[in-house]
Formats: structure tokens, sequence, C-alpha cells
């Protein structure tokens, strides 16, 4: 089990630097990475759940971890992702850093890739599932002409973010993540064409449409 878990997650991991690394970079990624699967037992022995943030409630086990055991795969990948994003917007030379975009976006965003160690049909419900927490409470997600206004920043965040991939394509996070412009709001208008506003009123017309299963 352990080298199953193990090698999910090194898998996971090269996934994560071939999609968040131009072509140019990606020797330099990859070297990184090898470093990292050599220190990956370790990792998965000293990381644990108490210490990390928490991924989206509703996946997140219900039970502690013990400090003899290894973090739940998706809380690793969350803690990982998290300074793989942090280090590709700084290798930008100019723009918006990760440690700058609001709570909604890095939750979101995190919570998002963390989805990718689960099976596909329990990731889609963890997603269906937060989206009917908007349904049922729309005030969940606002917007005015700076940016959006959550009342949760982690389910109202993997909304918006899972919406930016499902209409924008796999790559809209990465295009974000990219962009030179000074703060993420403006790379939203650059890239998507759109203000939070008209974002807002694009992902609810998905969310509520008759047509959206769920």
């Amino acid at each position: 089990m352990e080298a199953k878990r193990l090698a999910e997650a090194q898998s996971i991991i090269r996934a994560l630097y071939h999609l968040h690394f131009e072509p140019s970079q990606r020797p330099e990624a990859e070297a990184l990475a090898a470093d990292l699967d050599l220190a990956l037992p370790r990792m998965m022995r000293t990381l644990h759940q108490p210490g990390l943030p928490a991924p989206v409630a509703l996946y997140l086990p219900a039970t502690p971890v013990a400090d003899d055991e290894p973090a739940p795969l998706h809380t690793l990948l969350r803690a990982f992702a998290d300074d793989l994003l942090a280090l590709r917007s700084a290798a930008k030379p100019a723009g918006w850093r990760w440690d700058e975009a609001p709570a909604w976006f890095r939750q979101g965003y995190l919570d998002y890739l963390a989805l990718a160690t689960l099976e596909p049909e329990v990731r889609d419900e963890v997603i269906e599932q937060c989206r009917d927490l908007v349904r049922a409470q729309p005030e969940l997600i606002e917007a005015d002409e700076t940016d959006f206004r959550l009342l949760d920043d982690q389910v109202g965040g993997l909304v918006l973010v899972a919406f930016f991939h499902f209409h924008w394509g796999r790559y809209a996070g990465l295009q974000l993540l990219e962009s030179p412009e000074p703060t993420l709001t403006a790379a939203m208008e650059a890239v998507f064409g759109l203000t939070p506003p008209q974002i807002h009123e694009v992902c609810f017309s998905y969310l509520f449409s008759p047509f959206h299963e769920h």
C-alpha cells in the first residue's frame, strides 16, 4: 500500500510539473522532480495533517492522522502544490505573485489540484457537492469590480476554479498564473476578457442552468 501511495504521488508530482512549467523550463523542473522523488518517502513519513492546511472538508478524513502515519495523499499534494505554484509565479519577470492572490483563489486552486488524487467519479462528486452548496446559498459567492467576495473560501473557491477550467479549458489556471498583470483580477480580465461580476454571471448561469445535470 505504501509503495502504491508513493507511486501515485510521484506520478501526480510529475504531472504537475509538466502542467505548470513551459517546455523550455522542463529540464530544470524535471531535475527538481527527480530530487523530490528521492525525498518523497521521507516526506510521506514526516508530513502530517495537523501541521498542513486542510483540504476542503468534504473529503478530508474525519479522524486525525497519528504521528506515525503518513499524511493523506491529497494533503501532501496540496502542500506540495502550494510551494510549486509559488515558485512558478516567482519565475515570471513581472506580474502578480501566488502569495498575493486572494484566499479564495489559493484555496480553490490547491483543492482543485488535490482532487487529482481521487477517483474521477469521487472528484466529480466532491465538486458537485460544493456546487450544490452554492446553489442552496448563492450568497456564498458574490462579486464586485475589484474581486470576488466569498463567505467560504474553500467551497466557493473550488467551485470558481473548477468552473474556470471547465469553461475556459484545462490551462485556465496556468494562464492566470503566468499573466504579467499586476493583480489576479487584472489577469482574469486579460485572460478571460471579463470582470469578476461578469464571470459571476456566466458561472451562475451555468450552475442554475436547467440543462446542468446534478
